[in-house]
């Protein structure tokens, strides 16, 4: 009891001091539980990232190599889409539509060789769509963009750096 009656704790000049004080070490310990919480896009194995954009600039080079081109027609309506490959022949390719920022997006389809085009089905997603189309083993490939509304587009080897 102090000279007043009251119980320390009942004293307000005791509570504006030590408030300050009490609520810095509070945010102190919400920092370091932030902190300490790694960031889910952080990156640490830079040699596989590494090994991976050599690879696809082999694939580009390979496709610049053998002189290969392709146009590339989506059928809206049906899903139908036809490619017109100039340079090679294989029996089968692999054409993957990837959404620039939604990996639940993506659609891969195989390509049948159909006389002198390749055909296959897709079900296309809305928006623009980065292309890739490669043959079965992935020794090469052949890059693009079909913009949202637009259903043809060339494909094409990479530019080299």
């Amino acid at each position: 009891m102090n000279s007043n009656g009251k119980p320390w704790y009942r004293e307000f000049w005791l509570w504006f001091v030590l408030t300050p004080p009490i609520a810095t070490v509070i945010a102190a310990f919400a920092t370091l539980i932030i902190a300490g919480a790694p960031p889910a896009m952080v990156v640490d194995d830079y040699s596989q990232i590494a090994l991976a954009v050599e690879r696809d600039r082999a694939r580009d080079q390979r496709a610049r190599t053998l002189g290969l081109v392709a146009d590339l027609a989506i059928d809206e309506a049906t899903g139908l889409v036809s490619v017109q490959l100039t340079g090679a022949a294989p029996e089968r390719l692999r054409l993957d539509l990837v959404h620039p920022t939604l990996a639940d997006r993506d659609v891969r389809a195989w390509l049948e060789h159909a006389g002198n085009s390749y055909r296959g089905a897709i079900q296309r997603n809305s928006g623009r769509l980065y292309l890739q189309l490669a043959d079965e083993s992935g020794s090469w490939r052949l890059t693009g963009e079909l913009g949202a509304g637009r259903s043809t587009v060339r494909l094409q080897p990479r530019a080299a750096p």
